[in-house]
């Protein structure tokens, strides 16, 4: 599985990088699993031991940093482990880097205070070559200290300068990602579409295609119900629980690769053969504050959803337009602008003015295809018989 991504100058709104990404399952015998088992818990082992540090540095009045730590750990800490100098120096590096990322997200408010990593949860080490490439390419790679490895899909000849390596769900899966010169454009057979995003239909797009929501998680919620009764049985620390924990584990991977997999067809559809897409800027946080709707939100994804339109967009030569959150366009007639309140239990739009009858989404969507392009009273929501 791969993705695009692109990081932008925010001031200037300039593509700086392009790369691509991939996310692939290693093969893996069991001298290998434990060698991978090893460095993520050296990796894990680093990171609690850098957040406890830090906490009890500033409860002591002091002005902790990860260059701090670091050093200590290099020179007092490390020599003090014999089984350390048995695994690559990288790991550790990198757990403090990916510390001092944590904090900094925490200290720009764009993330939580760093919490402690758990074994089973958060076995993952990232590892380099000491500034030379990596060559990853075919089924075998050969990564820095770990050796070599095989995968079970082929991948095309690339150079990455760092790899990620994670379990999850029992498996273990290798991460890295690639530059690319530019983007790939594509011929575009519609100029611009409004998508309305939705809980009974994911999708509905202002040319007339529905998508309807798979419900991933609704339909296999039984089943994860039903193993996650056989761990509640099963001894707590045993071989046993741990099992029907992976069983567990493997039945939310396969509900979410269900929905990112539909979620990565929509949204390379419309990238590829679109101008211009128009959606709304949802709330989703607030959406999901509504305890009624939240697990059927939650099954949607999307967040998810314009994640991946915004860097796809951008791969493919279309543009993005967000329309302001507020906008009305569930209420306004898409063809004659008429505005009139529309409970979310009415699923037809009927305008009294033109006698207009269109689905709610279909409706809603075609605005999002309108906004901008309309004359000033009727792209923001009011006409004369307005009243609202």
């Amino acid at each position: 599985m791969s993705q695009f991504d692109v990081q932008f100058d925010c001031t200037q709104g300039v593509a700086l990088m392009a790369y691509k990404a991939f996310r692939i399952k290693l093969k893996l015998n069991n001298q290998q699993r434990t060698v991978m088992a090893q460095h993520a818990g050296y990796s894990r082992w680093v990171y609690n031991w850098g957040l406890r540090l830090w906490e009890e540095a500033y409860k002591d009045g002091l002005k902790p940093s990860v260059g701090m730590l670091k050093k200590f750990f290099t020179n007092h800490v490390k020599p003090q482990y014999q089984w350390m100098s048995e695994l690559s120096s990288k790991v550790y590096q990198y757990a403090f880097i990916n510390l001092g990322e944590a904090f900094k997200r925490f200290f720009t408010k764009k993330g939580k205070y760093p919490r402690f990593k758990k074994k089973g949860k958060s076995d993952s080490f990232a590892i380099d070559n000491s500034g030379a490439p990596i060559k990853i390419g075919g089924l075998r790679h050969k990564l820095p200290f770990v050796g070599w490895i095989r995968t079970y899909e082929a991948l095309p000849e690339y150079i990455t300068k760092k790899v990620t390596i994670s379990q999850q769900a029992g498996d273990w899966y290798l991460s890295f990602h690639v530059e690319i010169p530019d983007v790939d454009l594509t011929p575009k057979s519609v100029e611009r579409v409004g998508v309305d995003l939705g809980v009974n239909a994911l999708a509905t797009l202002s040319t007339g295609i529905v998508y309807p929501n798979l419900k991933a998680y609704r339909k296999a919620r039984h089943k994860l119900a039903k193993l996650q009764r056989r761990v509640s049985r099963k001894q707590k620390g045993s071989n046993n629980r741990h099992k029907a924990n992976i069983k567990v584990a493997r039945q939310h991977r396969r509900v979410a690769s269900i929905r990112n997999d539909y979620l990565h067809k929509i949204t390379t559809y419309l990238a590829k053969n679109h101008g211009e897409v128009v959606i709304e800027d949802l709330n989703v946080s607030g959406m999901l504050a509504n305890h009624k709707l939240a697990s059927a939100i939650a099954d949607c994804g999307f967040y998810e959803f314009r994640r991946q339109l915004e860097y796809k967009c951008q791969r493919y030569g279309s543009k993005l337009v967000v329309v302001d959150r507020f906008y009305p366009s569930s209420q306004i007639c898409s063809s004659c602008c008429y505005r009139q309140k529309m409970p979310l239990k009415e699923r037809v739009y009927v305008c009294p003015v033109c006698n207009v009858s269109r689905d709610r989404d279909l409706n809603a969507a075609i605005n999002l295809s309108n906004w901008g392009r309309l004359d000033r009273g009727c792209a923001c929501g009011a006409s004369a018989a307005d009243g609202l």
